[in-house]
């Protein structure tokens, strides 16, 4: 919703995902999910990549409303589109915002 209401101002918004970063933040707890998370984990170099390249890829600079994962565009879920959850997300946002200030 951001990307279409900054459309027509040049600015691009763009989300990511970084993958799941081993960060002090993310230590598991658990033999399991110690575990599993040496399987699935990346360095937080890696992490960094997929921000780094739609921040300061020229080939990213006019794409926006889009979604990265590692360095490609690609689609989000599906609720993700849904025009009425977008407004009900944007307008708990701004409610959220409006109290705390």
């Amino acid at each position: 919703m951001l990307a279409k209401k900054l459309e027509l101002k040049g600015v691009t918004v763009n989300a990511i995902h970084p993958g799941h970063a081993s960060t002090q933040m993310t230590q598991p707890t658990t033999k399991i999910s110690k575990f599993i998370m040496s399987r699935i984990s990346i360095t937080p170099e890696e992490a960094a990549k997929t921000s780094i390249f739609v921040a300061s890829s020229p080939e990213v600079e006019e794409l926006t409303g889009r979604y990265f994962k590692k360095c490609q565009a690609v689609k989000s879920h599906k609720k993700t589109y849904d025009i009425t959850l977008q407004k009900q997300l944007w307008d708990l946002s701004e409610k959220f915002i409006e109290e705390k200030l």
